[in-house]
């Protein structure tokens, strides 16, 4: 009897290419065995007497599947497609079909035109009258090229590049970044409603009509003007027009079903929703989700500074099939994909869910659990291939996750990673998932339903004396209808977890010859929350002024807890060392870099990321009036009378198990006005003998003195 394949569906953290099942005779006995890691060699079996259930409703077309692991990509697959490095991208080039472009989150890319046309009897935008552009006549012949960045609608430009310089236009689109500056210009859209032609174009091409509006596409206007022969080849190194590669915001349509928004987004669940939705596939949307609140967890990065746990910033075309599309941005947030049975795609980001399914040998028809060795070939560094904004947004290799030095090394590319510390935490799943412990199959009973859309599952054997959890990388149901083939790898909430300060490796080190007209990086970037401000909250950053007192610094901040997801920079005069940052979130973390531009457009590096929280109010109140616990009624009973200070905005009440004020943690805010007296009630304590403590706060969360401890027995 051969075996019916209802699911074939993707993968954990990798590219995965359909594969035939292979179909083998169904066994009427369990069998149950442990063995080496081709479950070769038996160490115990016993059977058991198997009935035969015939529900005629089991031969619905059920599609189930899980991940699959990635130890068994590396082995058994061959090359699989891959979506383009962005340095594919990073050109403009005319051809007669040209594929369209999805981008998500941010990223720098190049495009096909969409129109090129040389003239010397030109117009060039000199002012506005309101929102009317003033054109006047040019003498320098120029080249008018249409590039096209999206086919889509989006939020729009971050930065400039022409060729592999960054670059900045004044309030007309004329490019002022020397040497360029005067030899050209560069105009945004981004497709959103109304898009008008642009009016240069119009001007100049009478070919042009109000007809040519790139409706609903997200394209760059770029004038290249022509340079005398003494200042040709600096204009233009490349001997022809620049490369326009700008950094783009990509699509502002994403829906967010948390609070029923559309905007820009690149939380990586929202971005596979909106990717999924764009092939036809159904997503449900209550689960989307709450995939979305775990990507938008703080995690902490081998920087010190904290980022979102998933995000995908990616270009695709319509070229790549949606398998590959799939594998890619699964790989980017360690994604376990599988088919609901009402026919939806369902998944699941990296991370650890305790299991709530559990098999025993009561619902195994058979079982096989293989200890892993791995040999000479099996890799033991893992790399990721990443996109680094610091390097231009080019590919960077990730440090080496080693878990056996001096073995293979395996280097995957994900070009939808922006992040080092995302890709190393990547680096870690493809780690784990390529060396477990244990390798798990079987045939599985009508409990086999309970699995479906359980990422981990809880296995324990009496009869092989194995309590262990597995990733399901395989659940297919038999054509007997009434049992199940599964697979799996061992897995361990370790795993999952990833301590930054200890894991993510060092960057590789880029080794250069420094060049006599480098920019030095700023160093001593520091920044303190500005006392006696009335109220608001701001800070002064402050940083060693550069010995150049020409140079001029350009500084960047953001703040994710305040809604600054993107880095927000602007140019300080030249010579500065300090910079007043004020209408911050009271209590919100705000990050900071700065760096050095000199008149001809270079740049220095970033300075290191300094992270300092905004207060706006740093003065603490006075200690409380009064501070007492009480065991009443099975429950602490806390009284306290605030102290009559302006200040006062709130008691925070901590209580422990011993009377150390480090082992206590805060149970409750009480707020209240200054001089008041409260009372709270700690009700369903079990018996034992609790320690209280109280500290009064005032409205930027800064503490007073702490009153206690209060000890109290609950009986």
């Amino acid at each position: 009897m051969r075996r019916v394949v209802l699911a074939a569906l993707l993968c954990s953290t990798a590219i995965l290419v359909p594969q035939a099942a292979e179909a083998g005779p169904l066994v009427s006995a369990v069998g149950f065995l442990i063995g080496g890691a081709g479950f070769g060699a038996v160490t115990s079996i016993f059977g058991v007497a198997a009935g035969t259930l015939g529900f005629s409703a089991l031969t619905f077309g059920l599609r189930i599947a899980g991940s699959l692991a990635l130890s068994s990509v590396a082995a058994r697959l061959a090359p699989r497609p891959r979506v383009p490095p962005p340095a594919d991208r990073m050109r403009n080039f005319a051809q007669e079909r040209a594929p369209m472009e999805r981008i998500y989150g941010r990223v720098r890319k190049g495009g096909p035109m969409g129109f090129t046309g040389f003239r010397t009897d030109v117009q060039q935008i000199t002012g506005y009258t309101g929102t009317t552009p003033i054109l006047t006549a040019t003498s320098k012949p120029t080249r008018y090229n249409v590039i096209l960045i999206a086919a889509h609608r989006t939020k729009g430009l971050v930065q400039w590049y022409l060729d592999s310089r960054e670059a900045e236009v004044d309030a007309n689109s004329e490019i002022t970044t020397a040497p360029m500056a005067g030899h050209g210009a560069l105009r945004a859209y981004r497709g959103a409603a109304g898009q008008a032609p642009d009016p240069v174009l119009r001007a100049v091409f009478g070919e042009i009509t109000a007809d040519h509006d790139f409706a609903g596409l997200s394209y760059v206007v770029l004038e290249a003007r022509r340079a005398s022969g003494d200042e040709f080849t600096e204009v233009y190194p490349s001997g022809m027009e620049w490369q326009a590669t700008p950094v783009w915001d990509g699509d502002d349509q994403i829906f967010d079903p948390r609070d029923d928004s559309t905007g820009y987004s690149a939380n990586a669940a929202l971005v596979i929703a909106r990717e999924a939705t764009f092939w036809g596939r159904e997503v449900d949307w209550d689960e989307v989700a709450a995939e979305a609140d775990i990507c938008d967890q703080l995690v902490t990065n081998g920087d010190g500074g904290t980022q979102l746990r998933w995000t995908i910033n990616l270009t695709l075309d319509d070229s790549a099939p949606w398998e590959t599309v799939r594998d890619t941005m699964g790989l980017a947030c360690g994604a376990w994909w599988y088919q609901r049975p009402d026919g939806k795609l369902g998944f699941k980001v990296g991370r650890w869910i305790a299991p709530t399914v559990t098999l025993t040998d009561r619902d195994f028809l058979s079982l096989r659990i293989g200890d892993q060795e791995f040999g000479p070939d099996v890799a033991g560094e893992f790399v990721v291939t990443y996109i680094e904004p610091s390097r231009q947004w080019r590919e960077a290799p990730s440090g080496a996750f080693v878990v056996e030095a001096g073995k293979a090394r395996r280097e995957e590319p994900c070009y939808a990673i922006d992040s080092h510390n995302q890709a190393a935490r990547v680096a870690k799943l493809l780690a784990r998932a390529a060396r477990p412990d244990f390798r798990v199959s079987g045939t599985i009973k009508l409990i086999g339903y309970e699995v479906i859309g359980q990422r981990f599952v809880r296995i324990t054997s009496a009869a092989l004396g194995r309590d262990l959890v597995i990733e399901v990388t395989k659940l297919e149901r038999n054509s007997d209808g009434i049992s199940f083939a599964i697979e799996g790898v061992s897995a361990t909430e370790a795993d999952y977890d990833f301590n930054a300060a200890v894991e993510e490796p060092a960057r590789p080190v880029n080794l250069a010859v420094e060049n006599e007209d480098t920019i030095p990086e700023i160093t001593g970037l520091s920044g303190a929350a500005v006392a006696g401000t009335g109220g608001v909250a701001q800070i002064e950053w402050s940083w060693t002024a550069p010995a150049d007192a020409a140079l001029r610094q350009v500084f960047r901040l953001r703040s994710i807890a305040a809604g600054m997801v993107d880095w927000q920079e602007g140019t300080i005069g030249a010579g500065s060392a300090s910079y007043l940052a004020t209408g911050l979130l009271d209590g919100a973390a705000y990050d900071a870099q700065v760096r050095s531009r000199a008149a001809s457009g270079r740049m220095s590096d970033w300075s290191d990321t300094v992270t300092v929280t905004a207060v706006a109010n740093s003065t603490a109140p006075a200690a409380l009036v009064a501070f007492a616990a009480a065991a009443t009624g099975g429950g602490g009973e806390v009284t306290f009378t605030a102290p009559n200070d302006p200040v006062y905005y709130a008691a925070r009440l901590f209580r422990g198990p011993t009377t150390t004020f480090a082992d206590a943690a805060v149970v409750r805010i009480e707020y209240g006005a200054p001089g008041i007296a409260d009372l709270w009630t700690d009700a369903g304590l079990a018996p034992g003998t609790y320690s209280y403590w109280a500290e009064p706060i005032n409205a930027s969360g800064i503490a007073g003195p702490p009153s206690g401890p209060s000890t109290i027995t609950i009986i």
